[in-house]
C-alpha cells in the first residue's frame, strides 16, 4: 500500500507543479468551478499550489451557507 501512496503522492506533486507552471503564464488565470468530483479535486490541488498554509490546515475555515451565497450571486452577476 505504501506503493501506491508514493504513486498518488508523486501525481500530486506533478499536478501542482503544472498548475504553477500554467498559473505562470498568464497575468490573471483563472479556475472554473462546477462543483462536481473533478472541479473540486481541482480546486483542493490549486489550494495546495498556491495557498498551502490553508492546505496545511493553518489558518482554514468552514465554508458557510453564507459563503456559498455570495459565490452563488458574485457567478450570476457573471453570467
Amino acid at each position: 500500500m505504501s506503493k501506491a501512496l508514493d504513486y498518488l503522492d508523486q501525481l500530486e506533486s506533478e499536478a501542482i507543479y503544472i498548475l504553477r507552471e500554467v498559473a505562470g503564464q498568464f497575468e490573471r488565470p483563472a479556475l472554473l468551478f462546477s462543483g462536481g468530483k473533478d472541479s473540486i479535486t481541482l480546486v483542493r490541488l490549486a489550494e495546495k499550489a498556491f495557498r498551502p498554509e490553508l492546505a496545511a490546515g493553518l489558518g482554514a475555515r468552514q465554508c458557510t451557507v453564507t459563503d456559498l451565497a455570495l459565490a452563488l450571486r458574485d457567478v450570476r452577476f457573471l453570467g
